[in-house]
Parts: structure tokens; sequence; C-alpha cells
């Protein structure tokens, strides 16, 4: 009489487990359950590299998604300062290794492949071999359905430098998050820069920070203006000559940290008020506005022959590389 009396409670023990396990979602009324975002993805991977180096730069992209399905496919890129994309999108760039060892260690393809979303992906390069210079970088939704909340990171020598948080939306959205640049002489305009990617959509707007440490006021100042305000804050003419057709570093150009650089196509040039581009020196190199129908894109470091001759350049904001054989003939330098 025990044993049937505690084989009776067993089984009912048994069957009450197997009918909360049994009544999940399919019993539950679905005008009212709420679907738990995945927590269990997308934990950031930071600096520290698989074989346990710090990168330098290092960029780290999560997100979360709801548990209904595997999640979407956001992919991130990054174009180094040579105009080399790494992405996961692919879309004709790469995971790397570039010539200088930068790469993207995993690609999660949530529903569509290898992961189910989530991220992490991260893109690095190995400590002292990064390039110097600007990194445009943002994220992109490859393919999928619904929202996801995204974060982005970005590493400078092992310390996060900046963070975002955001939301993209749907399948062939793409955004542009902001520029980071490793060389310190032109860190102040990279800071303008993101404070205010709409206000950088020319060339000239670049100039006009560098001369002000200000943003330009409408994100299309005059050309006819910017050379009204080097007349104002006592700029004058410091250098002038031929863009020259291959660098040579024992040449000394006489750039320096300061100048307004106008670029012509004629030479000598026919209006001082009216260059074709316009850019900037800082470190000895020459900085500039890339101006594309959807934004401006900051860029750099250059030197002098880059605007001769013909050079090939990626698009922020569409990922399409461009080839220019646009040509600079002249150039005029203004300092105070």
């Amino acid at each position: 009489m025990k044993i049937t009396r505690l084989t009776f409670i067993m089984f009912l023990l048994i069957g009450l487990v197997f009918a909360s396990c049994g009544s999940g979602g399919d019993g539950a009324d679905s005008s009212t359950a709420t679907v738990p975002v995945n927590s269990s993805e997308g934990t950031d991977p930071g600096a520290v590299l698989s074989d346990g180096t710090v990168g330098n730069p290092v960029f780290t992209l999560t997100w979360s998604h709801m548990e209904s399905n595997e999640g979407p496919d956001i992919d991130m890129w990054v174009i180094d300062p040579n105009h080399v994309m790494l992405s996961t999108s692919r879309d004709g760039a790469s995971l790397g290794p570039t010539a200088e060892g930068g790469a993207i260690d995993f690609d999660d393809q949530g529903e569509t492949g290898d992961g189910d979303g989530g991220g992490p992906e991260r893109a690095f390069w190995p400590a002292g071999q990064m390039p110097a210079g600007v990194y445009t970088y943002g994220i992109y939704y490859y393919t999928g359905s619904g929202e996801a909340d995204y974060t982005f990171r970005i590493y400078k020598e092992g310390s996060l430098a900046r963070s975002w948080n955001g939301t993209i939306n749907s399948s062939g959205q793409r955004k542009v998050l902001g520029a980071a640049c490793n060389v310190s002489e032109v860190q102040d305009l990279c800071d303008l820069y993101n404070s205010a990617p709409d206000k950088f959509l020319y060339c000239q707007d670049l100039a006009y920070a560098a001369i002000t440490g200000n943003a330009s006021p409408s994100g299309n100042y005059s050309q006819a203006d910017l050379k009204d305000l080097l007349d104002r804050e006592g700029y004058y003419v410091v250098n002038e000559g031929r863009v020259p057709q291959t660098y040579d570093p024992n040449i000394d150009y006489n750039l320096v940290d300061g100048d307004i650089i106008m670029f012509y196509t004629s030479d000598p040039p026919n209006d001082p008020s009216n260059a074709p581009h316009y850019a900037v020196v800082r470190g000895g190199k020459i900085w500039q506005i890339l101006k594309w129908r959807e934004g401006g894109q900051l860029d750099g470091p250059r030197d002098l022959s880059f605007f001769w001759g013909s050079r090939s350049m990626i698009n922020a904001f569409t990922g399409v590389s461009k080839f220019t054989t646009n040509a600079y003939v002249y150039f005029v330098g203004y300092n105070r």
C-alpha cells in the first residue's frame, strides 16, 4: 500500500513537470505574450585578440534581436586610411587580412548562415601595424527582418575610446557612424567632424573648421566667404607651386601645420575666391573632405602628389569605390 501511494505521487509529480515544460509558446496567449530579447549573444570581445595581444585600433559590433527567430544579419565595415575596406557584408570588400594585417575575425550571418545573430564582429589591426590617418566606419543591415539594437565600440591602445548605441530597422539600411583618427595633430578636426558630420559636406567646410575651431554653420560654406575669412584672420600666401607627379620624401614642399591649401586645375590659378578644392595641413600632411552626394567624408593623410593623378576612393555612404582622373596641377598655401 505504501509503494502504490508513493508510485502514485511520483507519477503525479512527473505529470506536473511535463505539463509545465509542454505549455511553452503553444499554450501562451499570443496576443499578450512578450518575446524576450536574446541576451546570451553579443558579448563584446574587447581589444585582446585570440593570440593574447592587444589590437590597435579595434572596432566591435554587437546587436540584439528577438528570440522568435534567428537574428538578422547586421554587418560592420571599416575603411582604412589607404581606402581599403574591411566588411562582413560580402559586397566585394574583404575580411582581410590587409597588407597591414587588418582583419575581421568573424562574420555572424544571422539567420542566413554561420552564427545566429547578435555578433560579436570585430575588425582590428595588430598593434604597431595600423596605417596612420582617418578610419571611417559604420554598420549595414545586410538581410533579415525586424529591428536590431546595436552597440558599436572603438578601442585605442587597449582602452575604450568611443561607443554608440542605436537601432537599425530594415534590410538595405546603411549607417556611417563616424571617423576615428590615430594621428594626434588632426584629432581636433576629427572630433569636430564627429560632433556634427552634417556640417562637413564640402571641402571648404573643413578649412572653415581649421580656421575657426568650429564646425561650419551651414554645412556648405561658400568659397568666396572662405577667402574673405582668410583675409580677415590675417592669412596670406606662404607657398605655391605645381603639384608634383610623384612624391619624393627628400624634397621639402614646405607644408606647415595650419596651412589652408587651395588646389586648381590650371596654372596659374584664375580665381582665388573660387578654388575647385580645399584642404588643410596637419602633421605635415594634407587632410580633406571627400564630397559625395550623400554627405562629406573625412580623409587623410595625403601628400601633394596624391592630388595630381588618378586615385581610387571608397564612398563611405554607399560602400562603392570610385576611380577618378581629376587632376589638380597647381596649389596655393595660406597661413598666418
